[in-house]
């Protein structure tokens, strides 16, 4: 199993370290002060990997050593190309005899390369052989450089007759209509389209080719697409370029491109080789779950019941969906599930596919409405939770209400709202009856009441199946420039949820939604459906509004059911931002959490402190971690409003990343940061200097490290 080297137990002395290929660039492993390397010599090595290898060991000349350990085969390959350039010497020194080597090369390389194994050669002839290896490592590098030089050259003549190919495409897209066959499209058009094809031919020829010059493989390139070079400029760049490359044959840049593709060909499949193992390992874990596959034909369904009145029976709430035996979670009603996602009258184990499309649909969008959905009845720790917040953001004092700048921080940590002065003078004049501050009661209310979570009555947000996007998506091309639903003002679009929910395919009519809360509660509740595990500070605000009036249990069940039936690696939900949601309670506990956060922050500040003097101080212990009474004592020293073991417990379980029950200054860090700054955007924090300066501190304290 795969360890830190930390924490493998090994002392450097003993740990044996390999070097591939690919890892020979940027990764350093600190070694012993007379470590020892074999260093290897390829066949299609240049000099660049040679001295990436070497200086793998960064103590050369000071302890540490470098062998070179040369093969036969590659030692043959070294004399054949010094002799060409008449300065392979080794020969001279009596390695080897140049009668054998005539007349048997490999044997006199593998009797050379023993030669030098048995260090029986002296250090002039030593200095000799790794000059030679050095030679021969820059010639495969001048080599290496002249085919990707004729490439260029290539790409740079291609790029004449493309620009004007593609321009013709732009131009004539509407003769790539589905609705046409091959024989109705315009034949330039097509030739235009053709103009971007790498022709491949497996063919095999019944004799050594003969060589080809490589400029005159251009010209037969440009006579094919004589077509699309249309002005002199034009045909002045491909001559300069002929002219550049005349006299390159092309069997001697096609055998040394081989050579490069054969060697990313290798090093693609050890990847591929790792991928294997990773998921041959992953499908161990699930072998015996015995997965049912019964019933799981996608069954069609008329496109045009989405413009019907009744509500199509081949979709459900996603708040109906659940395993066999198991419980749903409540989702958002706007939020629906294709029957050829997953069926939720099938029974026994089954697997679940991944959430990739999402069809937005809108039957009638003359119905569509906003409208809010109110939180009543809050429960009693919600109601403590939202009291104890306000007294927390009333950092003057007072009696629990609320001035402008105060709720800006609300706002903000409730529901991500940046308004304008005049919009925030306007609120707090409407809450409060004219006045210029808003109680506990009145924000209450207003948060109590949906307002800052408006939906949209009539729009749906549907996982769909791949084969049911791809038939949407047809459907769609097929109809372009009409209604996608004959007869009706029915519009529907395609979301990609992996690329950031973006639009692939919409049809004729579509408009964005009008509430900025409906597009992205539909999103984080589908990658919560998902098991994504890696959310935004927004997007976990989004989240949690979104599942309102679920338990912190029923989340944390329902997620392990269903990740449980999908086939991936296990990964540990704890230590990622999925784990607040289990942590807080709902919105309103990451209101009390981030409010806490607000209030510390501005305490710490007020006292003069950077927050690596405020973790010193709290840390009572010095051992580097703040404990749960630690971090209480801590909200007694800055006079924070009364708040309870309960509350301190919830603190140290959002911000302990790790799961150790504690909070190191990292954490600490982190969940003292400003709400937009953790979202990655927003203003600048007014402490941005002093945090960089606290983990300059940190980073120079072994005290502060963990271990």
């Amino acid at each position: 199993r795969v360890l830190r080297m930390e924490q493998c137990g090994l002392p450097a002395s003993v740990r044996f370290a390999f070097y591939d290929q690919v890892h020979t660039t940027g990764m350093d492993i600190k070694h012993t002060l007379n470590a020892k390397a074999v260093l290897t010599l390829g066949k299609d090595m240049v000099f660049r990997d040679y001295a990436q290898g070497a200086y793998r060991m960064r103590g050369i000349a000071k302890g540490q050593t470098i062998h070179l350990f040369i093969i036969p085969e590659v030692m043959q390959l070294i004399r054949r190309e010094l002799s060409k350039a008449g300065s392979y010497r080794v020969a001279d020194d009596g390695a080897g005899d140049d009668a054998a080597a005539d007349a048997d090369p490999a044997a006199a390389a593998e009797e050379e390369a023993r030669g030098y194994a048995s260090f029986s050669l002296p250090a002039p002839a030593v200095r000799r052989v790794l000059v030679d290896v050095n030679a021969w490592l820059v010639v495969n590098s001048m080599r290496s450089e002249r085919v990707q030089f004729n490439q260029l050259c290539l790409q740079n003549v291609a790029n004449v007759w493309r620009k004007n190919a593609f321009r013709n495409v732009l131009n004539g897209a509407e003769g790539f209509r589905v609705s046409l066959t091959p024989g109705q499209m315009d034949g330039y058009l097509l030739r235009s389209l053709d103009a971007f094809c790498e022709p491949i031919d497996f063919s095999m020829e019944a004799g050594v080719p003969e060589p080809v010059m490589f400029a005159e493989t251009i010209r037969r390139r440009v006579e094919r697409h004589a077509e699309f070079v249309l002005v002199d400029s034009e045909r002045t760049v491909i001559s300069d370029t002929v002219r550049l490359v005349s006299g390159s044959m092309l069997d001697e840049a096609d055998r040394v491109l081989s050579a490069e593709m054969v060697q990313e060909q290798e090093e693609e499949k050890e990847k591929q080789q790792e991928q294997e193992q990773e998921q041959e390992i992953e499908i161990e874990k699930y072998v015996d779950l015995a997965f049912s596959r019964e019933n799981e034909e996608p069954t069609p369904w008329p496109f045009a019941a989405l413009a019907a009145e009744d509500a199509p029976p081949f979709f459900y709430a996603a708040s109906e969906f659940k395993l066999y035996k198991r419980e749903p979670l409540g989702f958002p009603e706007h939020v629906l599930v294709s029957d050829n996602y997953f069926d939720k009258r099938w029974s026994g184990a089954r697997r679940i596919k991944n959430v990739v499309m999402v069809l937005e649909w809108v039957r009638d969008p003359g119905a569509l409405a906003p409208y809010t959905k109110t939180l009543e009845p809050l429960s009693e720790e919600q109601e403590r939770s939202l009291r104890v917040a306000v007294q927390l953001f009333d950092s003057s004092g007072g009696e629990g209400a609320l001035d402008a700048a105060a709720m800006v921080q609300v706002l903000k940590c409730a529901a991500h709202q940046r308004l304008s002065p005049e919009e925030l003078g306007a609120l707090v004049s409407e809450l409060s009856g004219g006045g210029d501050r808003v109680t506990a009661a009145q924000l209450r209310g207003v948060l109590a009441s949906g307002r800052f979570s408006p939906m949209e009555a009539g729009r749906r947000f549907v996982a769909v199946s791949l084969a049911e996007a791809e038939t949407i998506r047809r459907i769609m091309h097929m109809r372009l420039g009409s209604p996608v639903v004959g007869g009706s003002a029915t519009h529907v679009a395609l979301r990609c949820l992996p690329a950031s929910y973006c639009i692939t395919d919409r049809s004729l009519g579509y408009a964005e939604s009008a509430s900025p809360f409906a597009t992205p509660s539909s999103r984080e509740s589908l990658r919560f459906l998902n098991c994504d595990m890696f959310f935004s500070e927004v997007d976990l605000n989004v989240l949690l509004r979104s599942i309102h009036g679920t338990t912190r249990r029923e989340r944390r069940v329902f997620f392990k059911n269903i990740i449980g039936c999908r086939r991936r690696m296990a990964r540990k939900w704890e230590e990622t931002p999925l784990a607040k949601v289990f942590a807080l309670s709902d919105q309103f506990g990451m209101l009390l959490q981030r409010a806490t956060s607000v209030r510390v922050r501005a305490a710490v500040r007020e006292r003069g402190l950077l927050l690596f003097d405020a973790f010193s101080k709290f840390d009572s212990d010095k051992n580097g971690l703040l404990s749960p009474a630690e971090v209480w004592g801590a909200f007694e020293f800055l006079g924070l409003p009364p708040l309870t073991g309960r509350d301190v417990l919830q603190f140290v379980a959002t911000a302990d990343s790790d799961r150790d029950g504690n909070i190191s200054y990292k954490e600490f860090v982190e969940i003292l940061q400003d709400v937009d700054k953790k979202a990655g955007g927003g203003e600048e924090d007014e402490d941005a200097e002093g945090d960089e300066e606290d983990n300059e501190v940190a980073m120079s304290t072994p005290g502060m490290q963990r271990q």
